[in-house]
């Protein structure tokens, strides 16, 4: 198993290599994430979906992370260049 610092750079290297797309946010339902992604969750095994938004996105241009649809919990991990949330029910409904 990876460590949290070999995880997030790998997550940083794929990033890396997506060029001209630093203005995409990517989503997936959790199971379908990138592993190295997945790796950064704390949730238990609750998890729901994995999204990637970049820097220059995240706060006012993409604020809905952070309110969790209204009815998930949320963790954020910082990587270079992005924030990833973990949107999870088991916070409220487990």
């Amino acid at each position: 198993m990876r460590t949290l610092k070999e995880a997030l750079l790998a997550a940083a290297a794929a990033i890396d290599q997506a060029g001209d797309e630093d203005w995409c946010i990517r989503i997936w339902p959790f199971a379908a994430a990138p592993p190295e992604l997945r790796a950064l969750s704390q949730a238990g095994g609750d998890e729901d979906w994995l999204a990637v938004v970049p820097d220059k996105l995240a706060g006012e241009y993409f604020p809905w992370p952070g309110t969790g649809f209204g009815s998930c919990g949320i963790e954020s991990h910082p990587i270079a260049g992005a924030l990833v949330y973990i949107g999870y029910l088991g916070r409220y409904y487990g």
